[in-house]
């Protein structure tokens, strides 16, 4: 379930410094968008803000490291994933106090700065059966093309699958379970935009790419 619901605040768009923090004491309105319900739209803005809240206590890299996260080795796309994998099967769903994965922006220059949470489902989920949060604000999504390497243990991204279909020597193919960004500096499409990245993205049937332009940075 989603965390519980603070009262309503909000991203305003930040131009000063594209891997600023928000202000979770700003107010959170993300209505506009057609066929959100007014239920969709409190649910996002919920999880918004409680993951606003939360996350600042991951802005210095290696307090995330220190909590158990650890890199998939993607931080040459400009954005490093750190997951911690004892959170994908711990009971708890959109929990902004235990965030299965942490996304870092990385500059030419290797720093990282804090940009996102993505909330990763119990291996075996499926897009047919994500939780319902905002409706088309909330886009999950799945990768389908990762590979990591085969010590599951502390799997580490070694790249993309080939033309085959098929991962390098090493490595296997990693079982996509939906995934929901919550980025918490700006993004042009919207605090809940999928991150393409190196790898495909592969979205609900019948749906697509969905990029929220009234919210966009």
């Amino acid at each position: 379930a989603v965390a519980a619901q603070p009262p309503p605040l909000a991203a305003a768009v930040d131009t000063r410094a594209e891997n600023r923090l928000f202000d979770p004491t700003d107010p959170i309105d993300l209505s506009g968008v057609p066929g959100v319900t007014d239920q969709e739209q409190e649910r996002a803005e919920a999880l918004l803000s409680s993951t606003m809240e939360s996350l600042p206590r991951f802005a210095d890299h290696q307090a995330a490291i220190d909590a158990g996260y650890q890199s998939l080795g993607d931080a040459f796309t400009g954005h490093e994933h750190l997951v911690n994998w004892d959170l994908l099967d711990d009971g708890r769903t959109l929990d902004a106090a235990y965030p299965e994965s942490l996304v870092y922006a990385v500059d030419d220059d290797g720093n990282r700065s804090l940009a996102s949470a993505m909330y990763m489902l119990t291996p075996g989920s499926r897009l047919t059966t994500v939780p319902a949060v905002g409706g088309s604000l909330t886009p999950w999504h799945v990768h389908e093309n990762i590979c990591v390497t085969t010590d599951l243990a502390t799997p580490t991204e070694g790249g993309i699958t080939d033309a085959s279909g098929a991962c390098s020597p090493g490595q296997e193919l990693f079982s996509p379970v939906p995934m929901l960004h919550v980025w918490v500096t700006p993004h042009p499409c919207g605090p809940f935009a999928s991150l393409e990245s190196v790898a495909g993205l592969e979205v609900g049937e019948d749906e697509i790419v969905f990029c929220d332009h009234i919210h966009g940075a």
